[in-house]
């Protein structure tokens, strides 16, 4: 029975798939995208996530365990159209001079402490306009915030 639904489920996937595949930007691996993702789940829920390449090729190597079939060139045509078409979002900026300490750690991989040394170095000397107003501030690890520069906007 169970091979039965597996054919069933391949022959809809088969005579629904112009329809569905217009949702889709063009590119190779489209095609096998929609072929093997669709017979588990809708392709919106296949698109949904935005990761990197690292994210989609675990992505998928759960979807095998998990009972997804095709050859090894499908697959690796679908690995490459989802992080092309799909890549992971690009971190959100932080407003450094109305971060939060929690943000700011979170954003900046600071420890705890150097989040609220900051926040109290700022309270104290008012809104910063450049990174390298940092540079003599105690408590800071002016590294990791100059690591992170191209995340952080000064408003």
């Amino acid at each position: 029975m169970s091979k039965c639904v597996t054919v069933l489920v391949s022959v809809i996937a088969s005579l629904a798939l112009p329809a569905r595949a217009q949702t889709l930007p063009d590119g190779p691996g489209k095609e096998a995208t929609v072929r093997v993702c669709s017979q588990c789940h809708e392709l919106a829920r296949s698109v949904s996530l935005h990761q990197d390449f690292a994210g989609w090729q675990a992505t998928m190597q759960k979807m095998v365990a998990l009972g997804a079939t095709a050859s090894p060139e499908d697959f690796e045509a679908i690995l490459n159209y989802l992080a092309k078409n799909y890549p992971a979002a690009e971190p959100p900026k932080l407003e450094i001079n109305t971060a939060r300490p929690i943000d700011i750690e979170a954003a900046l991989t600071v420890r705890h402490s150097q989040a609220l040394a900051f926040v109290a170095w700022r309270d104290k000397h008012g809104p910063i306009r450049s990174l390298d107003e940092l540079k003599n501030a105690p408590g800071i690890d002016f590294a990791k915030f100059e690591s992170h520069r191209e995340r952080i906007v000064f408003n």
